[in-house]
């Protein structure tokens, strides 16, 4: 089963982005890797969400994803807010070749392989890259997960068989769903499920739920906490 971009899920998770203030410190950490006078590309871009809070601080961000309603999100957001810097395109990660940016972004994309080498190659300072550091989904101790993550370890053991310079930095944060009702839960948790067998579907819902702690907030009186933690390597041509 592969992961479908739909309104609802867009919500959600540019929901969970304002509530937890995930992307403004992820930005937070890469701002070191960018100039003011610098222009990025964001492959994989998603939402962007990320984007938006580095904006202010570069010269342009050109967002790329595959996917139309996630390009048309952000397309909305520009014209409605702002900023005028970011230029979000329909476009695969082969964007990239002969284009004039001073940084790749990478975040939760791609793989170490050649494509990634690839990246490097064809960026004009740097690449940063935001992946997984450690697994730490309380869940795959139950349901063995679908889908295959890159984590840190895999991104190191890449640069050095390639012998890259890199730099690297560790973090905790929580990218956790604020909810209205414990009904919204219960099709929150069945939305993002990717299992395709009912019994690990119904473990990994009944797990989740005992999960979700009360907030006193009358918008969101429910959150579901989850725990990331989050790997960003800079790598420099």
């Amino acid at each position: 089963m592969i992961f479908e971009w739909t309104d609802e899920k867009i919500e959600f998770f540019a929901r969970a982005g304002a509530y937890t203030g995930f992307h403004r410190k992820l930005a937070g950490l890469i701002l070191p890797y960018m100039g003011a006078d610098e222009d990025v590309i964001d492959v994989g871009c998603g939402l962007g969400l990320i984007d938006f809070e580095l904006a202010s601080r570069v010269r342009s961000i050109t967002a790329v994803d595959e996917h139309p309603a996630v390009i048309r999100y952000m397309r909305d957001r520009v014209r409605a807010r702002g900023p005028r810097n970011i230029f979000p395109r329909i476009a695969d990660a082969r964007v990239v070749s002969g284009g004039d940016w001073d940084v790749v972004l990478l975040s939760f994309f791609g793989t170490p392989d050649a494509g990634l080498k690839y990246m490097i190659s064809e960026a004009g300072k740097r690449v940063v890259i935001i992946t997984h550091g450690e697994d730490t989904d309380p869940v795959h101790s139950l349901v063995k997960p679908k889908v295959k993550k890159v984590f840190a370890r895999d991104m190191e053991e890449f640069f050095l068989a390639e012998r890259y310079a890199y730099r690297k930095h560790i973090v905790d944060l929580d990218f956790g769903q604020p909810l209205r009702s414990m009904e919204e839960a219960v099709y929150f948790l069945e939305s993002y499920s990717l299992e395709q067998d009912a019994e690990a579907k119904r473990t990994r819902l009944d797990f989740l739920l005992k999960r979700v702690v009360e907030t006193g907030d009358a918008t969101y009186p429910y959150f579901l906490p989850k725990p990331k933690n989050v790997a960003v390597f800079a790598v420099e041509r």
